[in-house]
């Protein structure tokens, strides 16, 4: 087992989407995303509105699914597991 995958069998998921099929591809698609290493910096203008957010990190342990065959593939870092 990988890493991201034993990362994502560990926690639960810190988000799951879906699309129809035609929209991210030719098939329903899942994507569950977990164990993100980020960190976000809110910037407020003199009146104390929310104008700009900043994230960065790490990134997400990406499980990708079709939905209609239950195939997965999974990647962390731009690395296939």
């Amino acid at each position: 087992m990988g890493l991201a995958s034993a990362v994502a069998a560990a926690e639960p998921a810190d988000f799951v989407t879906s699309f129809p099929a035609g929209v991210a591809c030719d098939f329903e698609l899942g994507i569950e995303g977990s164990g993100a290493n980020y960190h976000s910096r809110e910037f407020f203008d003199k009146n104390g509105n929310l104008v700009r957010l900043l994230t960065a990190g790490k990134g997400f342990a990406l499980t990708f699914t079709n939905d209609v065959t239950g195939a997965t593939f999974t990647e962390w870092n731009g690395s296939a597991l």
